[in-house]
């Protein structure tokens, strides 16, 4: 016999089923309970006057106990989906004001559960503790090195003249004290634009890139004002060898006596060279070397203006007596 349920019937069944729920979802979101949550960790500090020497610890995470009632956990887990930033714990690292090593503990750590006042933190799940490195920071007026600078060209047909200026000349230094009292000159770091050119005489530069992570500079980046000019070039001829350390009675006969000099250089200073601006040497030390070998024949020395580069010495060898040093 087949029984047909009322419509009046299922309307109770499912009323008491809807009941239930309510009735269990009350209990449960005034009940309280514990819950483990791990969350970001964000370091502090240090004190004034002070810098970390290491990097913060790799340390991310910490694993905490909240407690609290159902509904002020669910209200806690949805914000948290949507809003991770807004808990963390924070380590300071205030409060250290001697250079060194310093133990931090995890044990001490603030807990920020943003707006959540009904939630306590009932304990940390780990006693974990790591080590940074204190130094007390200073500040210094440190000069822009330029007699080392990253690789750069110059326009084709045009040559640099003499040494760049620096805007500003001297840059400010922060960082550790020990780190500064070993620094002279800040080193240009790249160039980002590293050709120069009559119409960009001027380029911009990158400092500290190659400094430890804990020294900053201000500014950080400087302009370098190149002068260029045209490329010369010019032949200074009977330019006469000078004889270096020679004592007196031993002066060798050297052929020939003078030679000639191609240079090149910047038009405002070649135009103007003479063979008095070219010194050509025959030291003495490196004649009795040669003597010795049974050799015959030297290579001068060619010393030039600065801007100036030798192209082509002609000879570039002149030649002495073998026995001219038992004269």
């Amino acid at each position: 016999m087949k029984i047909v349920e009322s419509g009046s019937h299922l309307t109770a069944r499912i009323l008491s089923v809807l009941f239930a729920i309510v009735l269990w979802l009350v209990i449960i979101l005034h009940s309280t309970f514990s819950y483990e949550v791990s969350i970001p960790i964000e370091y502090s500090g240090p004190s004034e006057g002070f810098i970390m020497t290491d990097s913060y610890p790799e340390k991310a995470l910490v694993d905490i106990q909240i407690r609290g009632t159902g509904r002020a956990l669910l209200v806690f887990s949805i914000k948290r989906i949507r809003d991770r930033e807004q808990y963390y714990a924070t380590v300071s690292l205030a409060g250290f004001t001697t250079k060194g090593k310093h133990q931090v503990d995890l044990d001490k750590i603030k807990i920020n559960l943003g707006d959540n006042t009904a939630l306590v933190v009932e304990r940390i799940l780990e006693n974990a503790f790591f080590s940074v490195g204190i130094e007390r920071i200073d500040t210094r007026s440190i000069p822009v090195d330029l007699d080392n600078l990253p690789d750069f060209t110059v326009e084709n047909g045009y040559v640099l003249v003499g040494k760049p200026q620096a805007k500003p000349g001297i840059v400010v230094v922060k960082g550790p004290v020990d780190t500064l009292e070993t620094m002279n000159t800040i080193k240009i770091s790249s160039f980002p634009n590293s050709k120069v050119s009559i119409k960009n005489p001027v380029l911009q530069a990158s400092l500290g890139k190659d400094l430890s992570e804990f020294v900053t500079t201000d500014p950080e980046t400087i302009n370098l004002h190149f002068t260029i000019e045209k490329l010369a070039q010019k032949i200074i001829t009977g330019v006469p060898l000078v004889l270096k350390n020679f004592p007196d009675g031993n002066i060798p006969d050297f052929v020939p006596d003078s030679i000639n000099v191609a240079v090149e250089g910047p038009e405002s200073v070649v135009s103007g060279l003479k063979s008095d601006d070219v010194l050509v040497t025959i030291r003495y030390q490196e004649f009795l070397a040669l003597i010795a070998q049974g050799v015959s024949i030297i290579k001068p020395e060619i010393k030039l203006p600065e801007s100036v580069t030798a192209v082509t010495v002609t000879p570039d060898m002149v030649k002495f007596s073998a026995d001219s040093g038992n004269n």
